[in-house]
């Protein structure tokens, strides 16, 4: 019991220092490494905060990550990979009314807030190091669409090499199985099967798929982990 209390001691302090940071960086690691403890211990939210006598009711949430008129291939692909590995469940709810659509994560209060920070900033870093490749590699005979295409797909393909050889190396697969509570919601929401449609790699373009496949492999790197 007291190895269980020193455990979530330690990622009591994790966490206030990853709500309470005024560096981006640093509260983005601290947020990493207390989903790692969280998994490695099977432990959650709840667990965190739990006071003796007072126990907290899990529910699942649905939260929207984005809600742009114009939803990317790339963004998709991302949300789906990220929202696995952390318990969620990615779907798309649609809006004929208004000719619009947002991109959604259902999953446990706790799972859903840390899966939604790490796709936000796995966004911005994609956007940012995207663009730099392809100012670097203009005039290579291939359009900047081409280029960029590539390496954003290279990315994605990396980070899921990375989830799945950190899911076999951890013994993560159980661990990661979603919540009887959040399958039950998703059943709710009659959910039909969708298939990824990410933009096709051309030939003579695999310097950019490379690139981006090496940064989404090592999206890790700031901190170390990268659950």
């Amino acid at each position: 019991m007291a190895s269980n209390e020193k455990i979530l001691e330690k990622l009591r302090k994790v966490l206030a220092k990853a709500n309470n940071n005024p560096s981006v960086e640093e509260a983005e690691t601290a947020m990493l490494i207390a989903q790692r403890i969280m998994v490695e211990n099977n432990l959650c939210m709840d667990d965190v905060n739990l006071t003796e006598g007072n126990e907290i009711k899990k529910e699942a949430v649905e939260v929207t990550v984005s809600d742009k008129k114009r939803q990317m291939w790339w963004e998709k692909d991302l949300i789906r990979i990220i929202s696995n590995n952390f318990r969620c469940k990615f779907f798309v709810r649609r809006f004929t009314y208004r000719n619009n659509s947002h991109l959604c994560l259902i999953g446990l209060k706790e799972d859903v807030e840390i899966a939604k920070e790490t796709i936000s900033y796995a966004l911005k870093a994609m956007t940012y190091y995207s663009s730099q490749y392809v100012k670097e590699n203009k005039g290579s005979g291939f359009s900047t669409t081409q280029i960029k295409n590539s390496w954003l797909q290279g990315f994605i393909r990396g980070l899921e090499a990375k989830f799945k050889q950190q899911v076999k190396q951890n013994n993560w697969g159980l661990v990661l199985v979603r919540d009887k509570i959040v399958e039950d919601a998703i059943g709710k929401l009659g959910l039909k099967k969708s298939s990824s449609r990410g933009s096709s790699i051309r030939a003579g373009v695999s310097s950019a798929y490379k690139s981006g496949y090496h940064q989404g492999n090592s999206f890790e790197s700031r901190s170390g982990v990268l659950r």
